[in-house]
């Protein structure tokens, strides 16, 4: 049986999101479970598997469903909120 992985989901998450000490993915999905209270409303989101950045919540929220992406609210000074 051959066995192939996802290219959609990197195994490790980009440069900016490591130096956050976010990892792996389920590094990231447990960032965004702890946010969730304050999620909504934040002037700057960002994809750590992407690495794509949102300025809306909107936009951010859309990613974050469509690409089931878990995308975190981040502060002005780059660090996850």
């Amino acid at each position: 049986m051959r066995v192939e992985l996802s290219t959609s989901i990197p195994l490790a998450l980009m440069r900016r999101a490591r130096a956050m000490k976010l990892v792996t993915v389920g590094d990231a999905k447990v960032a965004i479970l702890k946010q969730a209270s304050r999620w909504w409303g934040a002037a700057f989101y960002h994809c750590p598997i992407c690495d794509r950045d949102f300025r809306h919540d909107l936009d951010a929220a859309n990613h974050l469903v469509g690409h089931k992406h878990p995308v975190l609210r981040w502060d002005a000074a780059g660090r996850w909120a």
